[in-house]
């Protein structure tokens, strides 16, 4: 089951400083700065929630369902963040990599998502803007990244010690040549 959350923004979302909200993409994850979203809770209208699943057994296609799933009003507003970015792009169909920032609701606690979302324009005042979480990849691919510069290392340590395994050896070998040449003298 996926969620799916419609929402309207006003033409006021979409006066916010792009240059601002790409800045604060650049922020560390991890870093002790609490930031506010540029989209303030008032420019968000008419949130409407839908439960989907694609595999229903009972019926072809997508089915959706009532849902009282309520979104909080900082993610929102952060994924209102990316429909605004996605607004100023004038290309038919892209993909953008944005970090969603908020602060929750109930235990003032922060939050940072990396997240892409794939905009598709439908003509001059249409979009679809697909958001997804893609924390988890990136979290595996940076994963990825450490073990395989951890092999090479190993790789690299191993070669160098064959390596100098082989000169120590020669050496050792020429050394007990001439030993055995002087001693015949």
């Amino acid at each position: 089951r996926k969620k799916s959350v419609l929402f309207q923004l006003s033409s006021r979302a979409f006066d916010v400083d792009l240059e601002e909200i790409v800045k604060d993409d650049k922020i560390i994850e991890g870093e002790a700065e609490r930031r506010e979203s540029k989209i303030k809770t008032e420019m968000i209208s008419n949130v409407q929630c839908t439960d989907f699943s694609m595999s229903d057994p009972t019926r072809e296609g997508v089915s959706f369902h009532e849902t009282t799933y309520k979104p909080e009003t900082g993610s929102l507003r952060a994924v209102a963040e990316v429909v605004v970015k996605a607004w100023k792009c004038k290309d038919q169909e892209v993909v953008l990599s944005h970090d969603l920032h908020w602060i929750r609701d109930r235990d003032n606690s922060q939050f940072s998502i990396r997240s892409e979302a794939k905009v598709s324009r439908l003509d001059e005042n249409a979009m679809i803007v697909i958001v997804r979480d893609i924390s988890e990849r990136v979290k595996v691919f940076e994963a990825e990244k450490k073990v395989l510069f951890e092999t090479t290392s190993r790789l690299k340590d191993a070669e160098a010690n064959r390596f100098t395994r082989h000169e120590v050896k020669n050496g050792l070998l020429a050394a007990i040549g001439l030993y055995e040449t002087l001693c015949d003298a």
